[in-house]
């Protein structure tokens, strides 16, 4: 072992050459561990040589008070991490004592350094009192405390106080139990006193020394110091997610031992994996929330959550296959391997464990995942596709059924409306060739003259209707002024609503000079043909002298548009039949025959197709009875 450390010693000190800083970390980690496995080595053969009364003590004159705070300087660094704070109480008058120095350093190291590791935040204690020719030495803690049933114990070789798989520290078990044997041979007595969740108090006692000066020669490069030092202060590199293969799986690993979390990190890192390292359970469930992990290796015995408890959290949240688990232990017993399994760990691996082997495993691992993950992506993408495919088939059928029925309503509806004037034309002159009527009647030749008309222009509507649909028919657009465009419209719409015998009026909402900033790109014919068949549309459905017609245009400058609104105080639409008004060849529904008006039955989808090539919206409200009310929407432009 010491072979071992003086060689990674020699070569940090460059006998091989200049070492980079990483390889320095990990030469002091075979240091650290060589170190602490010597440590308790030497633990081990007190140990020994106490149970077979072959370890000797050179008893000395030592002054309690400046041997404690040399032990509590070299415990400082035990504290780090932790709100503790280390006092020496002990009256610097308090008598010399008659002890082994190095063996009271023993002493106060192994009870300062237990009562550490057992305190989170709070102090920790040394205080002295005289007692007849005894002083009473007492190390007191505000730490987790011990229950009363391992009291009994806690003085047994390896045993440790809190033996469950998630005790906050670790050690070889036998450090009390070689500090009450080395009081024992100072002619003194340990005891201990404890209340769960408050603290614990170990007091040992010593001989007062005859002569009260102080021999012994306090050591401070002790080989305590040197221990201590080594143990406590491992540099180990940073242990935050280390990302050098681009797109490589990225592996969580969890271990409280630093020198354990470095070895598994190096190993994987040099196999091109992507490596996040913790150091306790509660440190694990953060990541895993945070990020996505591919692999989590979880070590079973650490501090707070156990890795039982880790695993079997996040199986609440995610499978087998969506996060691997890989357990590695110190424990080999079959009952530790079905536990693993039952809390659902993927894979069990003991330590120390074969690299080969770890690799091997967390390969088969990760295959397995991205398989499965392979396979749920191509089974979505198959579910996707068939569904999308199904909707197409469904879409098309029912276009299929949409045409069939829309081509047969068109050719009833067109057969109907050319059907009535050319049923009225062909009574016409059978009338005349029977003599029934006279040849030049003003009256019939007026009726067959307004019927032409109405065929002709039904042809020309299903021909514009039939362009505008299909985007052929030509726009020719130009930028007009938007005031100028709609007091030209008021003036061509008021003289035709008056000479129906209607009501026309018009308004602008608003600041009307607002209305001279802006331009809209029009066709101006064939905005002229949307409001002309809008208007025509209202004086059809209201009565003459009644009828009122009111045309009001609104600026909404926030979206850039022109409202137009055509309302009048007409029959009104039902309800249902709203949603069908701009179709081809509808008419509203009408108390009697008489009340129909005269119309293809396209002036309104024409006008819908006109506002639409033009980037606008056309809507419609209608109250039966009241009135119906038409809204167009037109983008325009700042001059």
């Amino acid at each position: 072992m010491n072979g071992i450390i003086g060689i990674a010693d020699t070569l940090r000190s460059g006998a091989a050459g200049k070492i980079s800083p990483e390889l320095d970390r990990h030469l002091w980690m075979i240091v650290v561990s060589g170190r602490r496995l010597a440590n308790l080595v030497d633990d081990i053969m007190d140990f020994s040589k106490l149970k077979h009364n072959d370890l000797d003590i050179r008893p000395v004159p030592v002054d309690l008070f400046t041997l404690t705070e040399v032990v509590l300087t070299i415990c400082e660094p035990l504290t780090n991490n932790k709100s503790v704070q280390l006092q020496n109480e002990i009256d610097p008058s308090t008598p010399i004592v008659m002890a082994d120095e190095n063996r009271l350093q023993q002493i106060l190291y192994n009870l300062v350094g237990n009562a550490i590791k057992h305190t989170d935040k709070g102090h920790v204690t040394v205080t002295a009192k005289k007692n007849n020719n005894l002083i009473e030495i007492a190390v007191i803690d505000t730490g987790k405390g011990i229950s009363s049933h391992e009291l009994e114990n806690i003085f047994e070789p390896f045993y440790q106080a809190d033996s469950s798989l998630s005790r906050e520290a670790d050690g070889s078990g036998i450090g009390l139990s070689l500090t009450k044997r080395l009081v024992e041979l100072h002619q003194g007595q340990l005891t201990v006193s404890s209340t769960l969740g408050h603290g614990s108090t170990f007091t040992f006692t010593l001989p007062i020394s005859e002569e009260q000066t102080s021999n012994a020669e306090l050591d401070t490069d002790s080989s305590l110091i040197t221990r201590l030092s080594i143990e406590d202060n491992v540099d180990v590199a940073p242990v935050a997610a280390t990302s050098t293969h681009q797109g490589a799986a990225t592996i969580l690993i969890a271990d409280d031992e630093a020198v354990n979390l470095q070895v598994l990190k190096n190993q994987l890192l040099l196999n091109g994996y992507n490596v996040i390292a913790v150091s306790n359970g509660e440190a694990v469930l953060e990541v895993v929330q945070e990020q996505t992990v591919d692999l989590l290796i979880l070590d079973i015995m650490m501090p707070k959550l156990s890795g039982y408890d880790v695993c079997q959290h996040l199986r609440k949240h995610y499978s087998l296959v969506e996060l691997p688990i890989l357990m590695l232990t110190a424990k080999n017993m079959m009952n530790d391997q079905l536990t693993a399994f039952e809390v659902g760990a993927n894979d069990y691996l003991a330590k120390p464990c074969d690299r080969q082997e770890l690799l091997s495993r967390v390969e088969t691992l990760l295959k397995l995942s991205h398989l499965n993950q392979d396979l749920k992506t191509l089974n979505s993408q198959l579910e996707a596709k068939v569904d999308a495919r199904t909707q197409e088939l469904r879409n098309a059928n029912q276009g299929l059924l949409d045409m069939a029925k829309t081509r047969r309503m068109l050719l009833a509806n067109i057969a109907h409306e050319l059907g009535t004037p050319v049923t009225v034309i062909k009574g016409y002159m059978q009338a005349v060739q029977e003599g029934l009527m006279e040849e030049g009647d003003p009256r019939y030749l007026n009726m067959v003259d307004h019927k032409l008309k109405m065929l002709s222009r039904l042809i020309g509507d299903l021909s514009e209707l039939s362009e505008l649909e299909a985007g052929t028919l030509p726009l020719h657009r130009e930028a007009i002024n938007l005031n100028d465009w709609l007091e030209d419209i008021h003036i061509k719409h008021e003289s035709y609503v008056t000479q129906e015998n209607r009501i026309f009026s018009f308004k602008k909402v608003g600041n009307t000079a607002l209305y001279k900033t802006y331009t809209c790109h029009i066709d101006i014919g064939r905005m002229d043909q949307m409001t002309s068949n809008l208007v025509w549309n209202a004086v059809k459905h209201t009565e003459p002298t009644e009828g009122t017609i009111t045309m009001t245009v609104s600026l909404k400058e926030k979206t850039s548009e022109v409202i137009l609104q055509l309302e009048d105080n007409g029959h009104g639409i039902h309800e249902e039949e709203l949603p069908f008004i701009f179709e081809r060849f509808y008419k509203a529904a009408h108390k009697s025959e008489e009340d129909i008006p005269d119309g293809s039955g396209l002036g309104l989808a024409i006008a819908k197709e006109i506002v639409q090539a033009h980037d606008g919206t056309i809507w419609a409200e209608s109250q039966l009875g009241r009135g119906t009310t038409f809204f167009i929407a037109l983008p325009i432009y700042t001059a």
